[in-house]
């Protein structure tokens, strides 16, 4: 109902979650209630929501699973004792799933999103290639920070505070100078809201095409590995 998600809604804030992440829980939770359908959940209920995700809507498994992590947390904090189990992965699917992204794609996408004139997208997968910043973690990058040079935030129960390598922070000064932005979060819209997640990976995929780049190998997890890769300086 409205009210429960606004309780799982203010749970998650409470747990230090970032505005990205809630926004995540808040759309795989819509899948529950799209299945549910205005009915009560049970635990028969939620047991025929796992195999619905893979039977009738067709996700993947990893999709599936993060679908069911959500429907376990919101059960956990609404006090219901209900839970369902993940889908296993074996050898085979997770080589599949997660083909790995070489140095050289890595290049041409970078290089794509700079001839694209596309800021946002060089940046991003800049950062999250060559820093240990997660994409979750954007939000912390503003116009603050950019004046030290570092970002603060917290993972876990563990402050971090990461420096920004000079490239990065050179152009990230640019496109905040050239966008007028005076304070506040670098990764917005232009209503002033977080950049979101969803809308980042569908940019990526689509920049795919652009730079000749396999779909299935790109993701925010791909672009973490290999390290020790190359900065790109944008054209501002």
């Amino acid at each position: 109902t409205k009210e429960t998600i606004e309780i799982f809604e203010k749970a998650l804030q409470k747990e230090e979650k970032s505005i990205q992440t809630i926004q995540k829980y808040q759309r795989d939770l819509s899948k529950l209630a799209e299945f549910l359908n205005g009915k009560e959940l049970t635990q028969k209920r939620l047991e025929d929501y796992k195999r619905w995700l893979i039977e009738e809507k067709n996700y993947r498994v990893r999709s599936a699973n993060s679908y069911l992590s959500c429907a376990n947390h919101f059960c956990k904090i609404m006090e219901q004792p209900f839970f369902v189990s993940a889908y296993k992965l074996d050898r085979a699917e997770k080589k599949k799933e997660v083909p790995l992204l070489s140095m050289e794609e890595y290049e041409k996408l970078a290089k794509a999103a700079i001839k694209k004139s596309d800021s946002v997208m060089a940046l991003v997968i800049q950062i999250l290639s060559t820093t240990d910043i997660r994409v979750t973690e954007l939000y912390w990058i503003t116009v603050e920070s950019l004046e030290t040079g570092k970002v603060e935030f917290v993972r876990g129960s563990e402050r971090i505070v990461m420096k920004l390598p000079d490239g990065i922070l050179a152009d990230l000064k640019q496109y905040a100078k050239k966008k007028g932005y005076q304070s506040g979060m670098i990764f917005r819209t232009s209503h002033g809201n977080p950049v979101d997640r969803f809308q980042l990976w569908k940019r990526l995929k689509r920049l795919c095409s652009d730079a000749g780049v396999e779909r299935n190998k790109v993701s925010f997890q791909n672009l973490k590995r290999p390290l020790e890769k190359k900065y790109y300086p944008l054209k501002i």
